[in-house]
């Protein structure tokens, strides 16, 4: 089974998605030997993986600002302390 989603203005525009998308699954389905659609248990982990993915990568973002708040913090002492001298 192939589905297409579109909004209601762009219906007229899936027919090529229409015609190569099934064509494409098929090809990728004996390429890597994984039958399409994936097994619900398998998009659950996906999404797992990419929600720890997600929170990583937030947590090395807010690090990373952590880190630069102390470098302003570091330069604007060093500045303040040049202009009292």
């Amino acid at each position: 089974m192939f589905r297409i989603w579109a909004r209601k203005d762009a219906i007229d525009q899936v027919e090529y998605a229409k015609i190569i998308g099934p064509k494409i699954l098929r090809f990728f389905e004996t390429f890597f030997d994984v039958p399409y659609p994936l097994p619900k248990q398998v998009e659950k982990s996906y999404f797992l993986l990419y929600k720890k993915e997600k929170k990583e990568r937030k947590k090395e973002r807010k690090k990373e600002r952590k880190k630069e708040n102390e470098i302003n913090e570091l330069t604007r002492v060093i500045f303040n302390f040049k202009s009292l001298t």
